[in-house]
């Protein structure tokens, strides 16, 4: 009787453990952006490309951001993406409260410091999207976008970087 009860205690948690990650990334991935997936990351190269719209841009401006796979059989499953000075998070994310997909992530008391994504079916699984940052207002430095990518569950990639942004 024991057994059955540590058995059916233990495949709920995990289930919904599992359930939890497919609506977006949790907060207390922001800062090395890992999900919490019990698994490693992958260690070859991300196939994914990420385009910007803009190489360069004021402070208040917007950049977009494209990512898509680079085959047909690379589709986007889950991600978490943020702007970053080095290390340090930088801007907001401007998102349509009705995206299916895409939606905010305040980090810390950074309020919309990220972008993940939103739950659905794996047959809703996007192959590109865009999102738009906007640069804060007296900001110069450069950044770049820094992206977790998920293919699935147990295949995602951290730390996929996009080329850098002037911000002047």
């Amino acid at each position: 009787m024991a057994f059955k009860f540590v058995f059916v205690f233990f495949a709920v948690a995990l289930v919904g453990h599992a359930l939890a990650y497919s609506s977006g990334a949790p907060a207390d991935a922001c800062e090395d952006m890992t999900p919490q997936h019990h698994t490693d990351p992958q260690t070859s190269d991300a196939p994914y490309n990420l385009q910007l719209s803009r190489k360069a841009i004021r402070s208040g401006d917007e950049v977009q951001l494209t990512i898509s796979g680079k085959t047909s059989a690379d589709k986007i499953r889950g991600f978490m993406i943020q702007a970053r000075q080095g290390s340090k998070r930088v801007g907001q994310f401007k998102v349509d409260a009705k995206d299916p997909f895409v939606q905010t992530l305040d980090c810390g008391k950074e309020p919309a410091s990220a972008v993940t994504h939103k739950q659905h079916d794996e047959k809703e699984d996007k192959r590109s999207f865009t999102v738009t940052w906007v640069a804060p207002k007296d900001f110069k430095d450069e950044i770049n976008f820094r992206a977790t990518i998920a293919l699935n569950g147990g295949v995602f990639w951290v730390g996929v970087t996009s080329e850098k942004v002037k911000v002047h």
